[in-house]
Parts: structure tokens; sequence; C-alpha cells
């Protein structure tokens, strides 16, 4: 069976939908007096939704029009390539390895508005990886290219990939 989280979106339960939204709002306003680009998504621990509600929020920013990327930050359990259904070439693993250009693994227009870069090749040493100096120039290039970048990150007690 095919999964397909736009599926989802679309038939959420209106009360879910309505916490995101204003999840989504609260965002905008609280970037009036400083703007807020880059969010982090992660949680202490395993399954407790944390590349849904990204997944989800990144959804409805591109749905309000705002110009948005999801980056699945994720190096070692990956899942945003199997919720969309999508199987790039490449992912973030090859860009901040070398191994590719960043235009060659964005996934463009999963809807209108949204750009998404799964994990790829699970690599030998993401904590490293998502430190380089490769992921700072990738998220002050996808600042200026995007209105939201999302960060999916794994679990902050499970693996130091998130707290780094």
């Amino acid at each position: 069976m095919d999964f397909n989280i736009l599926s989802d979106y679309k038939t959420l339960d209106d009360n879910v939908l309505d916490a995101i939204k204003t999840l989504r709002t609260n965002i905008q306003f609280a970037s009036i007096s400083h703007e807020i680009k880059t969010l982090v998504m992660t949680s202490c621990i395993p399954n407790e939704g944390k590349s849904t509600i990204s997944t989800f929020l990144a959804l409805a920013m591109a749905e309000a029009g705002k110009k948005t990327l999801l980056v699945e930050c994720d190096l070692r359990k990956p899942t945003v390539a199997k919720n969309f259904n999508i199987k790039p070439k490449h992912g973030l693993s090859s860009v901040l390895g070398g191994f590719c250009k960043v235009n060659e693994a964005i996934t463009e227009n999963v809807m209108p508005n949204l750009d998404v870069i799964v994990t790829g090749d699970i690599p030998p040493n993401p904590s490293e990886l998502l430190t380089s100096e490769a992921m700072k120039k990738f998220l002050e290039a996808s600042v200026e290219s995007y209105d939201y970048v999302f960060l999916d990150t794994p679990p902050v007690n499970v693996v130091t990939d998130s707290q780094l």
C-alpha cells in the first residue's frame, strides 16, 4: 500500500488542521519583530510526531503562499521520502558530502511553494555532516531562496545530531 502524506493532509480532522494553521500563524506573528526563517523540529524520544508536524507545518506554510523548503535532517532513520512517496537520486547527505549540488537533491514542487530535500543515502557520520561547514553554507543559501526552511531532526535524547 502506498502512503502519501499529501492525501493525509487534505483529509485531516478540522481540529488538527486548525491547530497546524494556528501554529503557522503564531510563527508568522513571532517573525514580525525578528525574522524567523529556519525552524528545527525535534522531540525527546522517537515516534512523538516531529516528522508529521514538520511536514504538516511545511504544507500549511506552502498553502499560505510562502516558499517553503522541508529538509530531512534525520540522517539515521529517515521517513520523509516514504511519507511523500518520492525517490530522488540524491539527498542531503550527498549535498553535505560534496557528491552533488543542492539543486540535484531538491524535489521541487511537491505541491505549489513546497520543495523537499530528503536524507538520501544514510551516511556513516551524521553528526559530522550536520555540523560541517557545508551544512552552514547550505542553510545560509536556503534562507536566501526560501521564506521558511523546516529542519526535521532526530530526537534529542537518542542522538546528539539535533543538539548540534
